[in-house]
């Protein structure tokens, strides 16, 4: 795949869960959303998320939240809620936990530390 060589050093440099996490959302669908009419909204919450070390951090940062919510066994309606309030696509981080989980496996397979 095209982000191989970085998740095959990540595993190395024990840093391999946050790459496999950036990873799946780069290879998902746009996370944000910005209707038209709540525009401020959208932005304000997006506020939460941003760093200023880069999108790709940013984009960890709501990977991170997502995943705790997960983790919890929060219910599909509060992961929805959640998201809707974020103002992120929910299908799209479920998507993004699903690779994320597909590339964890393939780690592990390969023997290499997550």
């Amino acid at each position: 795949p095209q982000f191989g060589k970085m998740l095959l050093v990540s595993a190395r440099l024990g840093c391999s869960v946050e790459a496999m996490k950036v990873v799946a959302l780069v290879s998902a669908d746009n996370v944000f959303y910005a209707p038209r009419d709540k525009r401020d909204a959208a932005n304000a919450a997006r506020q939460k998320f941003v760093s200023r070390d880069g999108d790709h951090l940013t984009l960890l940062s709501v990977m991170r939240e997502y995943m705790q919510l997960v983790s919890t066994k929060a219910g599909r309606k509060s992961r929805v809620a959640w998201s809707s309030q974020n103002f992120v696509n929910a299908r799209s981080l479920a998507k993004a936990a699903e690779i994320y989980e597909q590339l964890q496996r393939h780690l592990e397979q390969l023997g290499l530390a997550v």
